[in-house]
């Protein structure tokens, strides 16, 4: 009798539970269903393999689909080679379940937010010295600036932009730095270093990019970042970027809902909470709602 089983059980007999009050039967339901999480061994080529032991209640049970078994017979036959796409509300990249295949490869090849709901448009960037006549970097009609920028770029092939928070005010996800307010500006540098478009965002918005990570286009270098949290909680969740250097803009993908990454855990995870499961290369397409 399998999980999905039980559960009919006991619906079938809950009436009957209540009048008698036959608590008993309960735990000898649940008593039943721990002894049979444990998978019987296999033979394989003559020889019985290792029992194979699953949780019983575990995210996505392997057991009681059969799917454990199914895998000491066919161990090859978890999803490697395939492709899969997710078209939701974006995806948490700092999940580890998320980030490799079984075969240590690459697991997200690529990902789009359709909705642009995160997009910077970036001006060409001025150096200008506030009262104190010390050197910063911003741009016209910018709240933000920069104290610093990265060593050895050319000054004429440097953008700045910014994220303005309270553009999410009434979005699922509306506080990235974690100061319970959704009013922040975060500076954004756009620059090129050794022929490579880099973004690199003030996370803690302190018009420094002392700490701050570099990352370019996700389809080919597979970075993402973090946004450093007021409240040393942890991060919200992990950003990447689709940069269009022609027109100098940066599209940020991110999961707006969590509806994508619960999805893209079911579909492809491994490894996430440490269980095994099904393990498949990534396309992620995000459409979340428009927080304005």
């Amino acid at each position: 009798m399998h999980c999905s089983t039980l559960y009919i059980f006991v619906l079938q007999f809950y009436k009957n539970m209540l009048k008698n009050n036959i608590v008993s039967l309960t735990l000898l339901i649940l008593s039943f269903s721990i002894l049979n999480s444990q998978t019987t061994g296999n033979l394989i080529d003559g020889s019985i393999q290792t029992k194979y032991l699953v949780p019983p209640w575990n995210f996505m049970s392997l057991n009681s689909t059969g799917v454990d078994s199914f895998l000491l017979e066919h161990p090859t036959f978890d999803g490697r080679g395939v492709v899969c796409l997710i078209f939701d509300t974006g995806i948490d990249f700092s999940k580890i379940g998320l980030n490799e295949t079984s075969i240590g490869k690459r697991k997200i090849i690529d990902a789009f937010d359709f909705a642009n709901s995160n997009v910077v448009k970036f001006k060409k960037i001025k150096s200008i010295k506030n009262r104190k006549g010390e050197q910063n970097y911003s741009a016209d009609a910018l709240h933000i600036m920069f104290k610093d920028l990265p060593t050895s770029i050319d000054i004429n092939e440097c953008y700045i932009g910014e994220m303005n928070e309270y553009n999410w005010r009434n979005a699922n996800v509306r506080d990235f730095n974690g100061d319970n307010e959704s009013n922040s500006f975060f500076g954004c540098l756009l620059f090129k270093v050794n022929n490579v478009w880099k973004v690199l965002v003030d996370t803690d918005a302190d018009s420094s990019i002392a700490n701050e990570t570099q990352i370019s286009n996700f389809k080919e270098s597979n970075e993402w970042f973090v946004f450093k949290q007021k409240n040393k909680g942890k991060p919200p969740m992990g950003f990447v970027a689709n940069i269009d250097t022609s027109n100098k803009v940066v599209s940020f993908v991110y999961d707006a809902g969590g509806h994508g990454t619960h999805v893209a855990g079911i579909v492809s995870g491994f490894g996430i909470n440490g269980e095994k499961g099904f393990n498949l290369s990534l396309i992620h397409i995000s459409e979340p709602t428009r927080p304005y």
